[in-house]
């Protein structure tokens, strides 16, 4: 009885050491999840945080005034005139001067030079987004490569 008695009490003192080993296991493994979830948080907190600070209003205005462009009034008002022909109901102008006549020569010229500038500093962006869109498909988080590696490691999924 008393040999049944020593191999019950071991038996019971083994199931227990094992049950606090899994446990031990589990909130390890669960902390360290947890751990490194709230790591990579405070990394895209951080970064976000750094870009609203380096965020500059004035420059983000100017290029979406670019990107809508908006042609400038007076400007096409002067083509207008100039190209609407005089007649005694209409008030007279003055002919345009010879540098008048050059600016508007030449604002086909500036226009495309500018446009072509716009669509160039576009692309350049576009670039950057699609490479940093790359770069986060990259990254995965610490958390999921845990997991796997430990779902791996006990023969999970």
């Amino acid at each position: 009885m008393l040999r049944s008695t020593r191999q019950l009490e071991e038996t019971i003192n083994n199931f227990q050491m094992q049950k606090l080993q899994d446990i031990k296991g589990i909130f390890t493994d669960f902390i360290t999840i947890e751990m490194l979830f709230h790591a990579k948080s405070l990394e895209v907190y951080s970064s976000t945080f750094q870009n609203l600070s380096d965020m500059d209003i004035d420059k983000d205005l100017e290029r979406f005034r670019s990107r809508i462009q908006v042609h400038d009034g007076l400007l096409d008002n002067k083509i207008l005139q100039s190209s609407i022909p005089l007649t005694s109901t209409m008030p007279r102008y003055p002919s345009p001067t010879i540098s008048t006549l050059k600016q508007l020569s030449d604002y086909p010229r500036r226009h495309h030079e500018s446009t072509l500038q716009r669509q160039e500093e576009m692309e350049e962006e576009d670039e950057e987004e699609q490479e940093e869109e790359e770069e986060g498909k990259k990254r995965e988080s610490y958390a999921v490569k845990y997991t796997r590696m430990k779902r791996q490691q006990y023969g999970g999924v």
